[in-house]
C-alpha cells in the first residue's frame, strides 16, 4: 500500500493497493521513487565515519564471540532476522560493557526480549567481552529504549526521546530564551504556554 505522504499529509488518499510491481505505474508515489529507482532522486552526501567503537568476544545469550564496530557520530541502525541477537547486542551488551568503561553502574535486566534465548540468564553482569577502542569519543551514555520515559496524564501523549537526552533542557537554556523573555515553561510540553493550543500537548490534532 502506498499513501501521498507522511506525518499529518500521510494516509488521507490511498494511492495504490496490491503487488509491488504494480506501484510502477503511479506517478504521484513517493514510495515508488525509492522502491524502483526509475526517477531522479534528490542527491546525499554520504557520511563517512572516522572513527568507530571496537567490540571484540562479545558473549551473551545467542551471541559467542562475537567481534563488531559501531560507527561513531552516525545515526546507525542494527538489522537482522528475529532471534539473531539485535537487542542482545544493542541493548544488553553493548549498554553493559560502555557504562563499565563509563564507571555506570549496570543497567537493570529487561522484562522481556524477542531476541533472548534464556531470559534467566539476561541479566546484568553477564555479558563477556571487552571494547578494544573509540571510548575516548564517547563522555555519556543515554540509553533510550521502548519503554514509557515519563508519567503524564494524558494517555496518549509521552516525552519525546529528546527530552531523556536532556535536548530540550539546553534549549531552555538558549539565548534567545532571554531575549523573548521566554520562561522555562515555554519549553515544556505540559505547560499551556508551550504547548499546541489545539490539541493540549496530546500530539494528534483532529480536523
Amino acid at each position: 500500500m502506498s499513501v501521498r505522504d507522511a506525518g499529518e499529509l500521510g494516509g488521507r488518499r490511498v494511492l495504490y493497493s496490491g503487488a509491488p510491481d504494480g506501484l510502477r505505474k503511479v506517478t504521484d508515489s513517493k514510495t515508488a521513487r525509492y522502491l524502483f529507482a526509475e526517477r531522479d532522486l534528490p542527491a546525499r552526501l554520504r557520511r563517512n565515519p572516522s572513527e568507530w567503537l571496537k567490540l571484540e568476544n562479545v558473549t551473551l545469550n545467542n551471541l559467542h564471540q562475537l567481534s563488531v564496530e559501531f560507527p561513531i557520530g552516525l545515526f546507525t541502525s542494527i538489522s537482522g532476522v528475529s532471534g539473531s541477537g539485535k537487542s542482545s547486542l544493542v541493548s544488553q551488551a553493548l549498554v553493559e560493557l560502555v557504562a563499565a568503561e563509563l564507571g555506570h553502574e549496570p543497567p537493570a535486566a529487561e522484562e522481556s526480549s524477542e531476541d533472548a534465548v534464556d531470559l534467566a540468564a539476561t541479566v546484568p553482569g553477564m555479558t563477556s567481552g571487552h571494547i578494544t577502542s573509540g571510548m575516548q569519543f564517547i563522555k555519556r551514555m543515554v540509553n533510550v529504549d521502548q519503554k514509557p520515559i515519563g508519567r503524564t496524564p494524558r494517555p496518549t501523549w509521552r516525552p519525546t526521546p529528546a527530552c531523556s537526552i536532556t535536548c530540550v533542557a539546553r534549549l531552555r537554556q538558549h539565548r534567545p530564551r532571554k531575549s523573548r523573555k521566554y520562561d522555562a515553561g515555554r519549553f515544556s510540553f505540559n505547560m499551556p504556554k508551550g504547548r499546541c493550543a489545539t490539541c493540549e500537548g496530546r500530539g494528534i490534532c483532529q480536523r
